[in-house]
């Protein structure tokens, strides 16, 4: 089954602030360079606009939008090898759990949460969580399904993802 990539209605100032977030661009840079007062409220706005929980989920939301190609990040060679706990964590996070929800909803305690996490970050070649869930999108680990519900139950197609690589 072919399927198109997610849409999205955001205006270019809306797309630059995203693509600001996904890498991580401090506060204060994005006051200086895009000219932003309130940041927090303009993040608040991204998140409703986008129907996005926080700055993880709204990184995978961009990848899956095409809004974060071109960002700096290299994909490792072949396809990572995750566990099913492993795929379970990295959805949880694609769709915007925090650590609390994800450790009672899989019952691990926060400290073995944190080294899945980062055990998935270093099999994706990711630097944090937000280029991780970027990563898993673009990778197509993750079904776009568990970005946003109601979202096709594949992985991004993959002319997208060399799009966006």
């Amino acid at each position: 089954m072919s399927i198109k990539q997610p849409a999205h209605d955001l205006d270019a100032d809306q797309a630059a602030l995203v693509r600001h977030v996904v890498v991580g661009t401090t506060r204060s840079t994005l006051r200086s360079q895009l000219g932003i007062d309130n940041v927090d409220a303009a993040i608040a706005g991204l998140h409703a606009a986008t129907g996005t929980r926080n700055t993880v989920h709204l990184a995978a939301w961009a990848a899956a939008c095409g809004i974060a190609a071109g960002q700096s990040y290299t994909a490792p060679a072949g396809r990572p090898h995750l566990t099913p706990r492993y795929r379970q964590v990295l959805d949880a996070l694609v769709a915007g759990a925090d650590d609390l929800e994800i450790s009672q909803e899989l019952g691990v305690a926060p400290a073995t949460l944190r080294t899945y996490v980062k055990t998935i970050a270093q099999q994706l070649g990711a630097a944090g969580r937000t280029q991780l869930a970027a990563a898993a999108v673009l990778n197509g680990v993750v079904r776009l399904s568990a970005v946003i519900p109601g979202w096709p139950d594949e992985p991004l197609p993959a002319a997208d993802r060399a799009r966006a690589a």
